[in-house]
């Protein structure tokens, strides 16, 4: 061992057992800690930040397989990789492991009698509902669609991170709005991520294509879709149009409700839907809601936990959406 190398071990020996991470980025500042000399010294600390990281996770009640890869870090989600390195979201659970919320989808939708051969997941965020969906339907065309730059990159990474073949994953850059000109999303937001009309001034913003449902239907050649998703903070209410005009093109609707758009915009999609032959179930896809006062009712005791507060809801054809 070199003098050199011997006086920076003596100056590192406090952090070698405390914090290994600063032991390696000063070791690495001077030496190449890559070079097989290295090995095991390597090894000692990766398995020593290894074991803080599981004891960090047992003591936070964790219970989600953790996986470390040389592009990012990821959270096992009922069978599905999602990227934890950029967002946090998926550490936040204590004492049970997550479930993929596709797959609470696929059995609601087993239950109305409906095999998913096309979904579209309007909102796809990263990609965790349309990756599961995948994953449970790999014969199924899934479609994506996600016009922030951010969270699309995420959902890249994750697409790629799969186990499982992702091949039938389509993700489309646009928003879904009820027009076809462009708009403005602000930069950072991540899942809160929303349209607006306009840029916000000192707000870091990115210009999105917008796109009707619809038309995007037309585009992508979707002839009938089993499934459709949506999940765009507050925006769902501005789909009613499209929704009409798509008529018996779409089986069942997920649609999130919540307090970032106003009640009665959010009652008048649920009557176009209602009117359009779909009958509403309360998002456990077993209580029926069947009058826009039931839906009220079950939308304001749903938002009395607070003003973030959401709740979805199911909209299923009550007759042969494919005659």
């Amino acid at each position: 061992m070199s003098e050199k190398l011997e006086a920076l071990m003596r100056e590192l020996a406090p952090l070698r057992k405390s914090d290994p991470l600063r032991f390696l980025q000063n070791l690495a500042s001077q030496f190449e800690i890559k070079h097989p000399d290295f090995r095991f010294l390597r090894a000692e600390q990766l398995h020593a930040l290894a074991m803080q990281l599981q004891a960090a996770a047992a003591l936070c009640g964790f219970r989600d397989d953790i996986v470390v890869r040389p592009e990012g870090l990821f959270v096992d989600v009922g069978g599905v990789l999602m990227e934890s390195s950029r967002t946090g979201i998926y550490l936040k659970s204590a004492g049970a492991a997550q479930q993929n919320q596709a797959d609470a989808l696929c059995t609601a939708l087993r239950s109305f009698g409906i095999e998913v051969a096309t979904a579209v997941d309007v909102g796809a965020n990263f990609g965790e509902i349309s990756l599961g969906l995948a994953r449970a339907c790999p014969a199924a065309r899934i479609v994506a669609i996600e016009p922030s730059s951010d969270n699309a990159a995420i959902f890249e990474l994750n697409l790629k991170a799969q186990r499982f073949d992702t091949g039938n994953v389509e993700l489309v850059r646009v928003a879904v709005a009820d027009t076809n000109e462009d708009a403005f999303m602000r930069r950072g937001d991540g899942a809160m991520s929303r349209v607006t009309a306009r840029s916000v001034a000192g707000a870091a913003m990115e210009r999105v294509t917008c796109e009707r449902l619809d038309t995007l239907f037309d585009r992508l050649g979707i002839s009938i879709a089993d499934l459709v998703k949506i999940d765009i903070e507050g925006g769902e209410p501005k789909l009613r149009a499209a929704i009409a005009a798509l008529h018996r093109r779409v089986r069942a609707y997920y649609i999130e409700f919540s307090q970032f758009a106003p009640l009665d915009e959010y009652l008048a999609l649920a009557d176009e839907l209602r009117d359009g032959g779909y009958a509403c179930y309360a998002m456990n896809a077993e209580a029926r809601l069947n009058n826009t006062g039931e839906i009220a009712g079950h939308l304001r005791a749903a938002f009395a936990a607070g003003p973030i507060a959401v709740t979805n809801l199911w909209f299923v054809g009550t007759r042969d959406m494919r005659g």
